[in-house]
């Protein structure tokens, strides 16, 4: 599931050779001297399956837009879909290196909390809940708005692309639904100079 899954806050590093970073870092540390030095952070704890092509394209985008930001994924489950999970932090940070989209340290995987501490981590380490777009997050989408974190949804045309706007306007957010990729990427990264 969404955030589930037990075991202690650990990195998922990349290899030296996909990009220069200090995979023995503490997550949490790591987050919160951002936070120290203002620097704002974006969420997507959604399974890794649904981090297609489209969304980690915005991400990049927002990342060449909001240079001190950075984005924390789940290191979660990927159900067996194109990689595994120990190749999905590799494979994703080095193609962000490749393009000159961000810094080593802007892409960041966490690995799944119990249910209360991830909670407790959504909300005082992120300032922005990033939807993923064809399949919308749906518990990681409530988590985020639960702990305080706004999401940022594209609506789509689907029921499961529109899961993140029917939260967001559940939760009196509406205004944090876009309805196209620019505008997704153009409000997150918004937000994001904006923290």
């Amino acid at each position: 599931g969404d955030g589930g899954g037990g075991g202690a806050e650990a990195l998922a590093g990349a290899p030296a050779d996909a990009a220069s970073r200090d995979a023995s870092r503490d997550a949490v540390a790591f987050l919160r001297s951002r936070r120290a030095r203002r620097a704002p952070v974006a969420c997507s704890f959604n399974q890794l399956f649904k981090l297609s092509g489209d969304v980690f394209a915005d991400w990049r985008s927002i990342l060449r837009r909001a240079p001190a930001a950075a984005i924390v994924q789940g290191a979660g489950v990927s159900h067996g879909r194109r990689y595994s999970t120990s190749d999905a932090p590799r494979m994703l940070h080095a193609a962000a290196h490749a393009d000159g989209a961000c810094a080593s340290e802007a892409l960041f995987f966490a690995k799944a909390l119990p249910k209360g501490a991830h909670l407790r981590r959504m909300g005082a380490l992120c300032d922005l809940a990033l939807d993923t777009l064809q399949y919308n997050s749906h518990t990681t989408g409530a988590d985020a708005l639960w702990s305080g974190a706004p999401l940022v949804t594209l609506s789509g045309v689907s029921m499961a692309s529109r899961v993140g706007a029917s939260l967001a306007r559940a939760a009196g957010m509406a205004d944090t639904i876009v309805f196209s990729h620019r505008g997704y990427a153009d409000f997150a990264a918004a937000l994001l100079r904006a923290s």
